[in-house]
């Protein structure tokens, strides 16, 4: 969905379109690691470009199906910007290697299982290095993706000795 209103995909749409493979692990909020497994499917940028693409004051918000959403930057889909983690250890990486969103429709070289992840499922997966990422962005169940302007103007109305609108 973007501004100039939506299209949708088939999961045979899906297949045809140039995929991106990789490895991808999570780390979970408690600090539990899942360690790397591989995975196969579309980046978001390549569907982003589908649609005509994003700038920095656009990003991508992806909906499961039981209605959890999470927001993904400019940064993140163009760049693959995140913070990641050593797998043997669960600490942070300070040189983080190129890592990819992607929306997947295989694990292990298999179609996902539908019950466990439904039919998509958000992964960030790197051809190297195989390191860990936050477990809240591995989205399980994924049925939509909005493409939206992130950047609104808005002040700050401050009173008190002086009033001034920041």
């Amino acid at each position: 969905v973007t501004d100039a209103g939506s299209q949708s995909f088939t999961h045979a749409d899906l297949l045809a379109l140039p995929a991106s493979e990789g490895q991808a692990g999570i780390k979970s909020s408690t600090g539990k690691i899942t360690l790397p497994v591989g995975f196969k499917g579309v980046s978001l940028k390549d569907l982003t470009d589908l649609v005509g693409g994003i700038d920095e004051s656009m990003g991508v918000n992806l909906v499961a199906e039981d209605g959890y959403s999470i927001s993904f930057s400019y940064d993140q889909i163009v760049n693959g910007t995140f913070i990641a983690y050593d797998m043997a250890t669960g600490d942070e990486l300070k040189n983080a290697p190129s890592l990819l969103p992607i929306l997947a429709y295989e694990m292990d070289g298999k179609a996902l299982d539908s019950k466990m992840d439904g039919n998509l499922r958000l992964v960030i997966i790197s051809p190297e290095d195989k390191p860990e990422t936050d477990g809240h962005w591995s989205v399980k169940w994924v049925n939509k993706i909005e493409v939206k302007s992130f950047v609104q103007d808005w002040a700050l109305q401050l009173n008190g000795a002086l009033s001034e609108r920041v």
